[in-house]
């Protein structure tokens, strides 16, 4: 938090009550998390408060006089839409805008001469998100001249609870202005200002959100299983099946299927979550085909025991891709756990073939693998 310069006014009104006024210029740098730019946020801040033996009243607001919204830094990830996948920009932003606070507070407490209990609320409208509301509650305890406990307490939509206690040290001031016997005395008592932030020491409330940016696509063509629910494979909804956002159940997993999904989108690529997958019997991928095991949310290869596990065998059709997959043919389930047979460019990655008494991989006529 930074400060430029400030004015304020405070005039004794009938030896009752302090009536003030006051205007600061804030500039409240906010500092970001990870490697990114830090950026300042300019406000002006004017206030009123009325101070009294018995209770006080304050109210600010918070005016922006520069920009409300900027944006500090870019990433990349994987997404998905549909059938494709995209290598997308995330911009990270910060946002602030227009607020108010005010608080009531009671400086006069039966048996507790000396404590000052103060309760409030605040509002703040920042750029393209959610407006933030909420309420404080502190209180003020001299401990000697010099020294006071503090403790406040928050609670927002956004940062939900924050609670925090201190000492505030003053400086200067008349050694007996803790009692309260008269109303001058309070003549230099501190401006409470910035209900929402005291727990982060800024001046207004900083949002940092994300923004999707471009979207490049890196692959077409993709039909997604899960074996965390699913949809059931439906032949006549064509295309609409096994979708990023409606993946295919495991049992959908099956030679009609790969053979539906053929002839609806040659050339597919098959994404795979870590589970179980049943091969059936000796399962032909047609040609063209790939066969990816992926992480939960699909993003990354998967590997180690996270690779998607495939029972049984199964005959590659050609022009075939698998990776990042296991393919376990125990106790004979299938004659072949991977048969390659008279087919051409058959690429296998990351891929642990377990079969006890059959053979794992029979290659037989190969132009290139």
């Amino acid at each position: 938090m930074g400060r430029c310069c400030w004015s304020r006014f405070r005039h004794i009104y009938h030896d009752a009550r302090i009536l003030g006024a006051y205007l600061f210029a804030d500039g409240s740098r906010f500092t970001n998390d990870g490697d990114l730019d830090n950026e300042t946020f300019w406000f002006l801040n004017p206030g009123v408060e009325s101070l009294g033996n018995l209770f006080d009243l304050r109210l600010n607001g918070y005016i922006p006089v520069s920009s409300q919204q900027e944006t500090v830094g870019s990433t990349t990830g994987i997404t998905f839409s549909g059938h494709s996948q995209f290598n997308t920009v995330f911009d990270t932003i910060n946002s602030t805008g227009p607020g108010v606070d005010g608080e009531v507070g009671a400086v006069k407490i039966p048996y507790l001469k000396h404590l000052r209990a103060y309760v409030g609320g605040y509002h703040f409208q920042p750029k393209d998100q959610d407006n933030i509301t909420g309420i404080s509650g502190r209180v003020e305890y001299p401990l000697t001249h010099y020294v006071a406990l503090t403790a406040v307490d928050t609670y927002d939509n956004e940062q939900h609870n924050t609670f925090q206690v201190g000492l505030r040290l003053t400086l200067g001031g008349r050694k007996d202005d803790v009692s309260g016997q008269t109303i001058e005395r309070r003549i230099v008592d501190p401006i409470n200002r910035n209900l929402a932030t005291q727990y982060t020491g800024s001046d207004v409330p900083v949002i940092v959100s994300q923004k999707v940016g471009s979207s490049t696509p890196t692959l077409n063509g993709i039909y997604f299983f899960t074996s965390n629910g699913g949809m059931a494979f439906d032949p006549a909804q064509g295309t609409n099946n096994c979708t990023y956002e409606h993946p295919c159940s495991s049992p959908s997993f099956s030679q009609t299927t790969v053979n539906d999904i053929a002839s609806f989108t040659p050339n597919a690529n098959l994404y795979f979550n870590p589970g179980v997958y049943s091969l059936g019997s000796q399962l032909g991928l047609p040609n063209g085909q790939s066969l990816y095991g992926r992480t939960e949310d699909y993003t990354q290869a998967a590997s180690g025991n996270q690779r998607a596990q495939f029972n049984g065998g199964i005959s590659l059709g050609g022009n075939n891709l698998l990776d990042s997959i296991a393919i376990i043919n125990r106790s004979s389930t299938q004659p072949i756990a991977v048969n390659i047979s008279g087919v051409n460019d058959i690429n296998i990655n990351n891929v642990l073939i377990d079969s006890e008494t059959t053979p794992a991989l029979i290659l037989i006529s190969l132009d290139s693998i």
